[in-house]
């Protein structure tokens, strides 16, 4: 694949793989934090413990059967980074196969954020999204919440707004809340994992 990538575009691609050496992947992997090559081809070595935040567009050719590496592929992209206002997956598989248990159930079901940018007021607008938080915020005061935890519980809703992850399949949801960093980041998780619910 890289080659073919090469001879048709030039030095663009770098390699990632478990036979190469140590030296060899970090190097290549410095090449592609670095942009001095802009595609990374990989077999499984980038599946866990490889963070490239920047990353925004991943094509993955093959199926797992394992839930976890499958997730796992997903985090690769779907990771925050300074300037990276997106991130795109491209699953490429064949239907009617063994690689349909590839897929993870339901990851199309959720439908798609339809935001609304107000210009003068330079902030985004979802009718759905804003009456769903409503719900969970109510919930959240009946459940007896102090004032201050209900603000951070705001502060979530008004984040996700904007960025969608209520809409990401729940197992993507858990790994990031599994993985969060700070009290709110697990803040934020939590606030999604409960918006999603409401547009399963």
């Amino acid at each position: 694949m890289a080659r073919y990538i090469q001879r048709k575009h030039g030095h663009i691609c770098g390699i990632y793989h478990s036979e190469m050496s140590k030296e060899a992947r970090k190097r290549n992997m410095e090449d592609f934090r670095n942009r001095n090559v802009h595609i990374l081809v990989s077999c499984r070595c980038l599946d866990e413990g490889i963070d490239v935040p920047d990353a925004s567009v991943g094509i993955v050719l093959s199926g797992a059967a394992v839930t976890r590496q499958r997730v796992q592929r997903l985090g690769r992209i779907l990771r925050r980074a300074e300037g990276k206002a997106s991130a795109s997956l491209y699953y490429l598989y064949i239907q009617e196969s063994a690689e349909d248990t590839a897929f993870l159930p339901g990851l199309n079901a959720r439908g798609n954020a339809s935001l609304r940018f107000r210009s003068a007021e330079q902030s985004f607008e979802n009718d759905l999204y804003l009456y769903a938080a409503s719900e969970v915020l109510d919930q959240a005061k009946t459940a007896g919440l102090t004032v201050q935890q209900l603000r951070e519980l705001r502060c979530c809703l008004h984040e996700g707004l904007a960025r969608t992850d209520y809409l990401l399949h729940p197992d993507i949801q858990q790994t990031f809340l599994n993985s969060a960093k700070s009290v709110h980041e697990r803040n934020y998780w939590q606030a999604m994992i409960r918006m999603g619910r409401k547009f399963c």
